[in-house]
């Protein structure tokens, strides 16, 4: 019997197996271990994938990737808004979620009168002969005048040359092809380029031109396609039908997040046996106090994705993990060392050939894929070769990198990775020499120059050596590991290891709102890292002429006191009560993971309940 790990990143997902004994990556249908979560529309079929991912260029709108960003978020959330901002996706606003909506690459042109265009062919579609003026490309017209109402960001403007109009084209995005039918004219850009945002009853979906019609996709039905791929690649391996199997997601997921997550899951198929946070998983992997329990000592893991990164400081403690800090930054990721590394090829192009690639949206895109691709080959040789077909106004582009010069150039960010793993040891009170052992993960890691600096700012800490476990698999890995143990508990021992019974803790810390000298402020009432099942009480004295008790309740990160930045869960009013009562209330952490909190009046007998869902993270012991 199999049991499946499943870890859903940003940018890619991997799939790992236990069964016989043993855990490793399941390879996809295209033999990688990785898959990248992008999901691409046509007029014919959905892509998952590699394939969605190369062509990304020639159909921008109608690709959706980082879907993960807005699982379980309101379209109104700035992180949808940042999302939205730099997506070339359309995003609608539909019941309070994100969609996205795809107008299939193209812009609508309505002529505003009778012209002659010469047509031409080009590659079985006509277009129009495409004139230069200053280094302009324009469209050659012989008679008549044309207007152009544009139904998109794409601006046109209507020239005159020699007597004669011409359009000329304020951003070149790529080779504009023109169908021409009924008197109008349909353009379609083949570019990436950014799409106007709408609102739509408040939920963001995706609505993409597929099988010829508009439809909408939200973001659950967008990560369910991703992860029925997975499900594909472990029916494949396990045999047909429901797929049993843990996810990882980020320790700083809502239960909102959480629950996107796992209907997207369960909607593909898989039978979902728990949700884990990825340190939880991380550590796993390597079986860290899993096989010694009288074991005590510090862990940090650190993961290095796409687009963000996280330190967290756990106690390893008779074989149980308990999170001491967490610490996520949204603005960081391995993305901005390709980003270093694109910049570095367009310099070099413009030196050969005296022109910037990155003024073109397609080129700039195009250099992009490239440089992730010589990203990743320097993870693992010293050299990588940049080969760019057409690049920039038909020149073809070939430049050597080497990983020396890449690694130099990216030392100027590196100290955004140290900053954050001693924000985490500073938040957890633990001074980086007490630290033990310390695991990296996520795609961004396997960078030689990411280990060596982690290894440096903690030269007293053992490293998790990454030659057993590749960095982009072992959340993964450890997630099929707590697969085996819950599958185990049916009778089916997969995994040895004793008293792998299972327990958990809170990521984020309960509080509540307090009037303080300086203002409302927050109070903790149930510290980040506190099991579950547990028990608090607070109490609170009505002031003079008092008659109504409202409290209210946030989820903090650790060390986080701040009002802003807290995530406000419920509210509670009791109305008409005697001056001077005193509120007792209590706050029960069950063992499903709801908070339940009851506040009771103790003279008048009255009291008020609510049950919340809360984040939690799996330990064992």
């Amino acid at each position: 019997m199999a049991a499946f790990g499943v870890h859903f990143g940003t940018c890619s997902a991997c799939l790992a197996v236990y069964k016989d004994g043993k855990t490793d990556v399941v390879a996809n249908d295209l033999g990688d271990r990785v898959t990248p979560c992008v999901v691409a529309f046509t007029e014919h079929e959905a892509t998952v994938g590699a394939a969605a991912k190369q062509g990304i260029i020639r159909n921008a709108p109608n690709t959706v990737s980082h879907v993960k960003r807005l699982l379980g978020r309101a379209f109104n959330d700035p992180v949808s808004q940042d999302y939205i901002a730099s997506s070339p996706v359309k995003v609608l606003n539909q019941d309070g979620e994100p969609v996205f909506e795809v107008e299939c690459g193209c812009v609508l042109l309505v002529i505003i009168d009778l012209f002659v265009c010469q047509v031409l062919n080009q590659d079985g579609e006509p277009v129009f002969e495409v004139l230069n003026q200053d280094g302009e490309p324009v469209f050659e017209v012989e008679c008549g005048c044309v207007l152009l109402v544009i139904i998109d960001l794409f601006v046109c403007q209507v020239l005159n040359q020699d007597g004669e109009p011409v359009f000329e084209v304020l951003n070149q995005d790529g080779e504009p092809v023109f169908e021409v039918e009924c008197g109008c004219v349909l353009l379609v850009i083949i570019d990436l380029f950014v799409c106007q945002v709408l609102n739509q009853d408040g939920e963001p979906v995706f609505e993409v031109e597929y099988k010829e019609k508009k439809q909408k996709f939200s973001p659950v039905k967008i990560a369910e396609m991703i992860y029925r791929k997975m499900l594909e690649t472990a029916q494949s391996h396990g045999g047909s039908g429901i797929q049993d199997a843990v996810l990882a997601v980020p320790s700083d997921f809502t239960a909102e997040q959480r629950n996107a997550v796992s209907d997207a899951a369960v909607k593909a198929g898989f039978n979902v046996l728990r949700v884990i946070s990825e340190c939880s998983a991380a550590a796993l992997a390597y079986d860290l106090g899993q096989l010694e329990h009288h074991e005590e000592y510090k862990l940090l893991v650190y993961r290095l994705g796409g687009t963000s990164h996280d330190a967290t400081v756990l106690q390893v403690q008779n074989g149980m993990y308990r999170v001491m800090a967490s610490c996520t930054d949204h603005s960081f990721g391995a993305d901005r060392f390709t980003e270093i590394l694109q910049k570095h090829l367009a310099a070099e192009f413009q030196r050969m050939y005296r022109c910037n690639p990155l003024e073109n949206k397609r080129s700039a895109a195009k250099l992009l894929l490239n440089a992730e691709r010589c990203k990743h080959t320097l993870s693992n040789l010293s050299n990588a070769e940049c080969a760019a077909d057409s690049l920039y106004d038909g020149i073809d582009f070939h430049c050597a990198v080497s990983r020396a010069r890449f690694e130099n150039q990216c030392t100027g960010v590196l100290s955004q990775c140290t900053q954050l793993i001693q924000q985490a040891l500073t938040e957890a009170g633990c001074p980086k020499e007490d630290v033990k052992k310390v695991v990296v993960c996520g795609g961004g890691a396997k960078m030689p120059l990411v280990q060596r600096t982690i290894s440096s700012f903690l030269s007293s800490s053992e490293m998790m050596s990454s030659n057993s476990i590749s960095e982009d698999e072992v959340i993964a890995t450890g997630a099929a590991k707590e697969a085996a143990i819950l599958v185990g508990k049916d009778g089916n021992q997969l995994l040895e290891v004793e008293k792998n019974s299972s327990v958990r803790c809170t990521t984020k810390a309960i509080c509540i709102k307090v009037k303080g000298s300086s203002g409302d402020q927050l109070e903790v009432v149930l510290p980040a890292g506190s099991l579950i099942p547990s028990r608090q009480q607070h109490a609170a004295t009505l002031a003079d002429g008092q008659t109504s008790f409202v409290m209210e309740v946030f989820e903090s990160a650790a060390g986080d006191s701040s009002l802003s930045a807290a995530q406000k869960l419920a509210k509670i009013v009791m109305r008409d009560l005697s001056p001077e009562s005193t509120i007792k209330s209590h706050f029960h952490l069950k063992r499903e993971g709801d908070l339940h909190i009851t506040c009771h009046d103790a003279e008048s007998g009255r009291q008020e309940s609510i049950s919340i869902p809360v984040a939690d993270v799996p330990n064992h012991s």
